[in-house]
């Protein structure tokens, strides 16, 4: 059963809010990379996308201490720093 997952994105001083359906929450990350409409983030390009999608295949998101079901990581798409959390907004059946 496919569950949401909200990506909440600081990437060059703007906060960027998406959400994605995936099993768990490294696919989540890759189904989030893929779809990332780059039109609304300032300073993002194609270029930025791509090498995105590269390195986000090998990235392990970290748990919150203290929260349940959310975790956080920190990706440098052409050396630019992306900081993501990651919430399960609406689990599986």
């Amino acid at each position: 059963m496919l569950k949401l997952y909200t990506f909440i994105m600081d990437y060059e001083g703007g906060k960027y809010i998406s959400q994605v359906h995936a099993e768990d929450e490294s696919s989540a990350m890759i189904e989030w990379a893929k779809y990332l409409n780059i039109d609304q983030i300032e300073d993002m390009d194609e270029k930025h996308k791509s090498h995105l999608l590269k390195i986000i295949i090998d990235e392990k998101p970290i748990t919150i201490t203290g929260c349940t079901h959310v975790w956080s990581f920190i990706v440098h798409p052409l050396n630019q720093r992306c900081d993501v959390n990651v919430v399960l907004t609406v689990p599986g059946d």
